[in-house]
């Protein structure tokens, strides 16, 4: 979990985990094969109708008027970014950084994640990127 969570490399854990980077990643990637077995049918996807009009009511209730859920940018220090990426992940931090888009619902589903490149962009730079509003302006252009 430390790897995951501070993203150090392996090798750096073998002595506080008594094992080698190989073992470490095999159980890294043993843990998220189970979290994707488990909770990919049901959080790793987009809303369908049923769950769109699920959202729509529970947030009209709450006075949410044709809310699906909060959207966010962070932007995140990308500590181990290779020296020839730095410059062009710089932005108004002047370190290396990526910006985590993220849209979740009221329980806490995350149903839409993106890592755009930082740099220049802002948040609405990002968020024209991602891909987020892409089914529904194909949906909206003529054939």
């Amino acid at each position: 979990m430390k790897h995951l969570a501070n993203g150090v490399a392996a090798d750096i854990l073998n002595d506080y985990t008594q094992m080698v980077a190989e073992k470490i990643y095999m159980y890294i990637k043993n843990f998220m094969d189970a979290l994707l077995r488990v909770f990919n049918d049901r959080y790793m996807r987009q809303p369908t109708t049923e769950d769109t009009k699920s959202l729509l009511a529970h947030n009209e209730a709450r006075g949410f008027l044709g809310m699906l859920g909060s959207l966010d940018c962070t932007h995140w220090e990308w500590r181990l970014c290779p020296t020839e990426e730095a410059v062009p992940h710089e932005g108004h931090i002047k370190k290396p950084n990526l910006v985590l888009q993220a849209v979740a619902s009221y329980d806490r589903w995350f149903w839409h994640c993106y890592f755009g490149e930082a740099g220049a962009n802002n948040d609405l730079n990002v968020l024209a990127q991602s891909g987020l509003f892409d089914r529904e302006m194909a949906a909206l252009s003529p054939a």
